[in-house]
């Protein structure tokens, strides 16, 4: 009967510690009222913070349906690595339309890992510091642990035409 007690209080103390511990960090700057994310964070957390209405723009945006096609192709090869500020304007611009491209792409968001950073480029662990992250948002695109290439805060042409660029630089590119 002890036996069972501990037992029973060992996964009452485990679950309690593994609910607690949350991949990112939320608050309010007090000074500007800005929701800070820092930390791993998914898509669905920031469609359903009310203050985000920024992601709005993810339903009106306009993909270029040719490039499209070829991320629809090739773009499930790699892996993305975002880093966005929840307080940043490129930040509100860019990732809208790089969630309604991977949707129009059908790119599979198990391959995505996004993380929030605050204004100082630091997220929840050391992730800014890893990446190098000195500019939001920025996009790593990887073929497995090789970095091919990353946006960094503003498109040279456009998102989806930057992608395509990005991938026709892997050296183990092949149609």
């Amino acid at each position: 009967m002890v036996k069972y007690f501990f037992a029973l209080l060992l996964f009452i103390f485990t679950t309690q510690v593994t609910v607690a511990q949350s991949l990112f960090d939320k608050y309010t700057e007090p000074e500007s009222g800005t929701v800070i994310y820092k930390g791993e964070i998914s898509l669905n957390e920031l469609l359903n913070e009310p203050s985000f209405t920024w992601m709005d723009s993810m339903k009106t945006y306009k993909s270029d349906s040719n490039a499209v096609t070829f991320l629809k192709k090739y773009m499930n090869r790699y892996q993305l690595l975002i880093f966005l500020g929840t307080w940043c304007e490129d930040s509100h611009h860019l990732i809208p339309q790089l969630y309604k491209i991977i949707s129009a792409s059908e790119f599979p968001l198990a391959q995505t890992k996004l993380y929030g950073v605050d204004r100082n480029k630091e997220g929840k662990y050391l992730e800014g510091k890893i990446y190098n992250i000195t500019k939001v948002p920025t996009i790593i695109v990887s073929n497995g642990p090789k970095e091919i290439g990353r946006i960094t805060e503003t498109v040279k042409v456009s998102l989806e035409q930057d992608l395509i660029d990005i991938i026709l630089s892997d050296s183990d590119f092949k149609e």
